[in-house]
């Protein structure tokens, strides 16, 4: 290649030590302007890397906030195409994410390469912590889509609160970002480097005019003043190319080595081959106009790396054929790929973010930091009855009602100073009157598209939301109610067994009263629950537990000891909760039935006791007549039945009175029952017949000497309160067969009595 400096004109003699000291002081200048220059540099890629990491975590917060606003869309919609769109966004915003924290290249939103380096961040446990944060997130995003619908709305808080740690993250590390180009000071450096290089330079330049003074060489001075020129275009950052007319490199800067990675092209046909073929053309006809139609031109190409990449140049070319120095076309390449990325990726966020907020339901607004409205989705139709256009350049409180407007103003206060996210429900002021919207605001202060400050606020009509919590409160009221008012014992756990509910009844039953969250486990222990065979059952085997495993217990008699000791007569019935086939809780209720139980022995007791003498009444003599032959025919032993009946007992009632008889009969029953064994049965028929049921008598001679043992008794004389009472008895008695029912045994014994009673009499009157 033809060398540049050949072209200057021929410089005068100077002599060694001046030459000497010229070069040592423009060396010196020249090494403080490289160094500068390289601070300058190595702080400008900085400054850039920092801007492409505030512009990537931008990005990824807008697909944070697209992620949040689709998982909402999918929980108001329901539909199952949605569950796609949500599914995506979650893999753009992972493997974005991926690829950042691994250096780059960074990927577009279609996962396609940027073609730049994102450079790993230096605070490397803030970048971990916002990874965890983020698998998080995207973990809970998909945790979401599986969920029924009951569920999504308390997942999807989760999923907000989960965003709303990872904004906050990203926040903190675009605040790292700033705060590392703010305090990098190598620009002042590089100033001072070049101050220093400048002071030199204009030290150089007294010397050579003194030096000129002293010469007569004039054409020494341009000299240096054209060489020190030279070596300017040789360290600038951006490339400098001579074109000679006809089209080949006279000159090109050793930038070109740094910035493209290729040594510099010898001839017009290397020079077009690292052009992209697209721009071989256009790059022809600029540099023809500049040659033969105008003096200089700006555009744009794209020129190929020495490692494939292409990167975004503009170039600056500028005729000086005639220049004796140059004698070409002057062109200066500068590499702007890293701009153009970035503007490409401002404009893509801007679109995606028109594009959600157009295709939303919810209502999306930017406000300046003063409360200005400067833009709002066309949801704004729909949710507030006006057009977007109709409310920009409005304060955003006049969207609210006026009662709600201090709530709303402190929401957005709150986002501006927390950074964070902001939740408030107003109702929304709207101009048809007769219909009222009540609007869940998510308030978020972040930097803008413009780089300035504002407010993003997304409106939801939650209406039905909060007039189903108005009728969730009644219900709930209602329910407590209807729980302190029954007397049935209520108490309500979930699956895990821990109470949720329970009631004063319960308290009064049991003896204490378990508290909301409390575990089955720790107060199951404080009472006994005993079977309606008096044994005390497990805890497994309690009506809740049972429930608890999906059975429905109905109506389960049981015996309750409580913590006081007292002793319940109870009916439990416990009932599962299910979702699905899952059981998610049970509930218990115990009815206290121990006054229903004392009445109903109370009524079995009249039934079947005497209510004058205490003795068995001829119901329960014929059922343990029934019960003692049933026995007599499993295992065979000997059944007596004695039949009695009271001589001369009409006399005392019609001598004495009805109550002397009464008290009769009571004495007489007092003598019969201390005259038989334990186990013997002595009932009352009626009148003044009783009946004895004796077992097991052996032998027959027993049986006699017992018949006249109960005669004897009888023949005591009784004394009553109003006189002593002699009377006597006649007694039958009969041998259980096998065969006999026990009507038929009670029949025979009564012949037996007859029969006894005429030979008592026969034997008196001989």
């Amino acid at each position: 290649m033809p060398d540049l400096t050949s072209r200057a004109p021929a410089r005068a003699r100077r002599r060694p030590g001046h030459r000497i000291v010229g070069m040592l002081v423009a060396i010196a200048a020249v090494a403080l302007a490289v160094s500068g220059a390289t601070s300058l540099w190595s702080w400008r890629a900085d400054q850039r890397a920092a801007l492409v990491r505030i512009d990537v975590l931008g990005r990824e917060r807008t697909l944070i906030i697209a992620v949040v606003g689709e998982a909402e869309h999918f929980t108001i919609t329901a539909a199952p195409e949605q569950s796609q769109g949500l599914s995506t966004l979650i893999e753009v915003l992972l493997r974005s994410w991926d690829s950042i924290v691994s250096g780059g290249p960074e990927l577009a939103l279609d996962l396609q390469p940027t073609g730049r380096t994102v450079e790993a961040w230096s605070p490397a446990n803030e970048q971990t912590e916002t990874s965890a944060l983020l698998a998080s997130f995207a973990l809970t995003a998909r945790q979401f889509l599986d969920l029924p619908p009951s569920e999504q709305v308390d997942a999807l808080r989760d999923l907000d609160d989960d965003g709303t740690q990872l904004f906050t993250a990203v926040d903190d590390l675009v605040r790292l970002a700033g705060d590392e180009s703010v305090d990098d000071d190598r620009f002042l450096w590089a100033a001072v480097e070049f101050v220093a290089s400048a002071v030199l330079m204009v030290a150089l330049g007294l010397w050579i005019v003194a030096d000129q003074r002293r010469r007569t060489a004039g054409a020494v001075a341009r000299s240096h003043s054209d060489e020190r020129a030279l070596r300017l275009f040789e360290h600038a950052h951006d490339i400098v190319m001579v074109m000679g007319a006809g089209g080949d490199p006279i000159w090109v800067s050793p930038a070109m080595s740094r910035l493209l990675g290729r040594a510099a092209p010898s001839s017009r046909a290397e020079l077009l081959a690292m052009l992209h073929p697209d721009d071989v053309m256009r790059f022809r006809d600029e540099l023809r106009a500049v040659l033969h139609e105008r003096d200089a031109a700006t555009f744009e190409c794209r020129v190929q790396h020495a490692d494939g990449r292409w990167l975004q140049m503009r170039l600056i070319a500028s005729n000086h054929t005639d220049d004796p120095y140059l004698g070409g076309r002057l062109i200066t390449l500068t590499d702007i790929t890293e701009e153009r990325h970035a503007e490409i990726e401002r404009e893509t966020a801007a679109a995606l973010h028109q594009f959600l907020a157009d295709n939303s339901s919810d209502l999306m607004i930017r406000a300046t930091s003063e409360g200005r409205i400067i833009y709002a989705s066309s949801a704004a139709a729909p949710l507030l009855g006006v057009y977007p256009n109709d409310i920009t350049g409005a304060p955003v409180l006049q969207l609210v009602e006026d009662e709600d407007r201090p709530r709303f103003e402190a929401a957005l206060e709150e986002a501006r100073h927390s950074g964070g996210v902001a939740m408030v429900d107003v109702r929304a002021s709207l101009a048809t009157a007769w219909r009222s919207v009540w609007l869940g605001v998510s308030c978020q202060y972040v930097i803008g598209l413009d780089n300035d400050r504002e407010f993003q606020l997304s409106m939801r009509d939650i209406s039905e939301r909060v007039s189903g919590e108005r009728r969730l409160a009644d219900e709930r009221r209602l329910l407590e109610t209807t729980l302190a008012s029954i007397q049935a014992g209520v108490l309500a756990v979930d699956a895990d067994r821990t109470v949720v509910k329970v009631n004063a009844a319960y308290e009064q039953m049991m003896g204490f009263r378990p508290r909301p969250g409390e575990s089955l486990v720790d107060f199951f222990e404080r009472f006994q629950f005993l079977s309606p065979d008096g044994g005390e059952l497990g805890l497994d085997q309690r009506p809740l537990a049972r429930a608890l495993a999906g059975e429905s217990v109905i109506d389960f008699p049981a015996t309750v000891i409580d913590a006081r000791g007292e002793r319940h007569e109870i009916l439990a019935n416990a009932i599962p909760l299910f979702d699905g086939d899952a059981v998610t809780g049970a509930v218990l209720t115990l009815h206290d039935v121990s006054t229903l139980r004392a009445a109903e022995e109370e009524l079995r007791q009249l039934a079947t006791v005497d209510e004058l003498t205490d003795l068995p009444n001829r119901r329960l003599l014929m059922q343990h007549l029934d019960s003692a032959i049933a026995r007599a025919q499993r295992h065979p032993e000997r059944l007596n039945v004695l039949f009695l009946d009271l001589d001369g007992f009409k006399a005392v009632n019609d001598e004495l009175g009805h109550e002397a008889g009464d008290e009769l009969l009571v004495a007489v029953a007092r003598r019969l029952e201390a005259a038989m064994r334990t186990g013997d049965l002595v009932a009352r028929l009626g009148g003044d017949e009783f009946v004895i049921v004796v077992v097991n008598l052996d032998p027959v001679d027993l049986v006699g000497m017992l018949v006249e043992r109960v005669e004897r008794v009888l023949s005591v004389p009784i004394e009553l309160s109003v006189g002593i009472v002699r009377l006597g008895g006649s007694v039958g008695v009969v041998t259980n067969d096998g065969e006999s029912t026990a009507e038929e045994l009670l029949a025979q014994a009564d012949t037996a009595m007859y029969e006894r009673k005429r030979f008592r009499k026969a034997r008196v009157a001989a």
